[in-house]
């Protein structure tokens, strides 16, 4: 074990998560000592195991739509719910989630 997420600087351009102060993560978007809510490392499709965002994460709907690959990395379309997930899984919707405002009158 390195003793945290992250060894030695590393540039950020945006948008990452870590769950200690060891990334040196300053740019926009950017997460730091947050826990990510995550599923296990497993097989979610795809070429290398993933860990799923599980409900309640703060990586969800957290990205920058500007540099968000078209697909995540099983090749899910992204974004699902207007905005881009942090990381290289985005949580999938069945249908968009788009709720009107009702007006209701006596």
């Amino acid at each position: 074990m390195f003793g945290g997420d992250c060894v030695g600087w590393i540039q950020s351009i945006g948008y990452n998560l870590s769950s200690d102060a060891t990334c040196s993560f300053t740019s926009t978007g950017d997460l730091r000592n947050v826990a990510p809510v995550l599923g296990l490392l497993t097989d979610n499709g795809g070429p290398t195991p993933t860990h799923l965002l599980l409900a309640g994460s703060p990586a969800i709907n957290a990205g920058d739509n500007t540099g968000c690959p078209a697909e995540d990395q099983r090749g899910i379309q992204r974004p699902q719910a207007r905005i881009c997930d942090i990381g290289a899984v985005e949580v999938e919707f069945p249908y968009d989630l788009y709720l009107p405002n009702l007006l209701i009158s006596s």
